[in-house]
């Protein structure tokens, strides 16, 4: 019973119509917000090579920030960007940035200098990621940067009579020294012997990613498409956090990199000294 001058109760039929209103509305304004989200802030991108593995495989889709550089902000060894590809202009590629303006890298025997100072390492274990042309067996391992630690995956060494070696990390060939420009970075792909990067361009001499073709920091693996199934421990995967155990590694593998994190030495301890010389001119092109 309602008293005089109070408003009818709302009825089932004024409630639907109130929701087709509704729902409309709101899912117009998320769709909205989203779009511009993507034009000013966030992209996304899709994995089309294996250069990154384990970090990122071929299928995966991510989120990029586009407005991670600028106004005095510029990329940190560590971070994986989303940049033109300086061989490719017409597409797009990502790699993790491991030398700044100034700073010398040379790779021997699979390890990274910069300025000579080797990236401190950890090794997990033996690993499996897929390089494109199906599983490859090899090992994992931490690198670790300032406050940065992501994981690697090198080849097996090759013994003399073609065996190869189950305990120890893999030795490679000798690459650099390579000193980085300024106003450019230099990066290295998670898939260290299986990777296109900055040693490679420029006809094998070395050449670093402009900083203004950079189209964003990688942040977020969003979904992860494996051939004809979709993987579904990928997405929300956070790529500025320390690693996660990637789907389809040993479980001592996985227990070795928690290990590794826990004994992770702070990061001050863990950054490269400054370059002993200016950075190199930018060479016109």
């Amino acid at each position: 019973m309602t008293a005089a001058g109070d408003p009818p109760p709302m009825t089932p039929p004024t409630r639907r119509s109130l929701l087709k209103i509704v729902l409309p509305v709101a899912l117009g304004l998320l769709l909205l917000g989203g779009a511009v989200a993507r034009g000013f802030y966030v992209e996304t991108h899709k994995v089309a090579h294996a250069g990154m593995a384990p970090t990122l495989s071929l299928g995966d889709r991510i989120f990029v920030r586009k407005d991670a550089y600028g106004k005095g902000r510029g990329p940190a060894r560590g971070d994986i960007i989303v940049f033109r590809d300086p061989e490719h202009p017409d597409r797009d590629s990502i790699d993790r940035v491991i030398g700044l303006p100034g700073d010398t890298i040379t790779v021997q025997d699979g390890a990274a200098f910069i300025n000579g100072w080797r990236i401190p390492t950890c090794v997990a274990g033996l690993a499996d990621v897929d390089s494109g042309e199906g599983p490859r067996a090899g090992f994992a391992v931490l690198e670790l940067i300032g406050d940065a630690t992501y994981l690697v995956f090198r080849d097996p060494p090759k013994h003399s009579h073609g065996e190869e070696a189950e305990e120890h990390p893999p030795r490679g060939q000798n690459e650099g020294p390579f000193t980085v420009p300024n106003n450019e970075v230099f990066v290295l792909g998670d898939n260290r012997e299986h990777s296109d990067d900055s040693r490679y361009w420029s006809e094998g001499r070395g050449k670093g990613v402009p900083v203004d073709q950079i189209r964003g920091r990688a942040t977020t693996v969003w979904m992860s498409q494996k051939t004809r199934r979709l993987a579904l421990s990928k997405p929300g995967s956070n790529l500025t956090a320390a690693p996660q155990c990637p789907e389809g590694f040993l479980a001592a593998t996985c227990e070795a990199i928690g290990r590794c994190l826990s004994i992770r030495p702070p990061p001050e301890q863990m950054s490269p000294p400054a370059p002993s010389q200016s950075a190199a001119p930018t060479e016109p092109r």
